[in-house]
């Protein structure tokens, strides 16, 4: 399988997508991801979620995401 990046638009897609009882199996299969990237969106979602909120849903323009941790 061909390495791929998620957006985070796509990552809520995802979320919402498991939130809406679909199965691990079916989601990797509609995003083309493998299941540890999967697992990884499932448990960081609310990381993703904040950062979209953070973001103020201009979350297109973004691939990936790293939160700033104040000093």
């Amino acid at each position: 399988m061909k390495l791929r990046y998620l957006s985070l638009e796509d990552k809520l897609k995802v979320l919402e997508r498991v939130d809406s009882g679909a199965t691990m199996q079916m989601v990797c299969i509609e995003f083309g991801v493998k299941p540890s990237t999967f697992y990884d969106i499932k448990k960081n979602r609310d990381k993703i979620r904040q950062q979209h909120l953070l973001d103020n849903g201009n979350s297109k323009v973004r691939k990936n995401f790293k939160i700033l941790q104040s000093l």
